[in-house]
């Protein structure tokens, strides 16, 4: 469990500069400042119509836009976030997969370990000897 939460806080603390420069992209590179700002504005939109819906208000006619320093703000803060997101999910499906094939594996290499050992139990007659050469390494 430690060894989670250390690795959790060792993503955040290399996302975190990701985030700032995203921030900082986002602030002086123009087509990238309206990639944001439509993120931020589209996020905005839908969290004020959930809001409403949730709370059961009324829906909004129309809702305001942000200004255009706080959706380059908003907007960088959201990609930010699902980039570290991306990465610690990428991280555990990675990490899943392996798992999954160092147990096939295992699998594999035990199965012809216990046929082996079945068959001398059953027939009490020597049989061919058994490889490991069959195992990964």
């Amino acid at each position: 469990m430690a060894t989670v939460k250390i690795g959790f806080l060792a993503i955040r603390m290399i996302a975190k500069p990701i985030t700032n420069g995203i921030k900082s992209t986002a602030k002086n590179h123009p087509g990238f400042k309206q990639f944001c700002v439509t993120v931020a504005q589209t996020y905005h939109n839908v969290d004020i119509r959930l809001n409403a819906t949730l709370m059961g208000g009324p829906k909004p006619e129309t809702v305001r836009p942000l200004t255009e320093a706080k959706a380059v703000e908003l907007g960088a803060d959201f990609l930010g976030e699902f980039i570290m997101f991306a990465v610690a999910a990428g991280i555990i499906l990675i990490a899943s997969v392996f798992l999954f094939i160092l147990e096939s594996a295992t699998e594999r290499c035990h199965i012809p370990l216990h046929t082996h050992l079945l068959r001398i139990r059953i027939h009490r007659a020597p049989t061919t000897t058994f490889s490991r050469r069959t195992c990964p390494k």
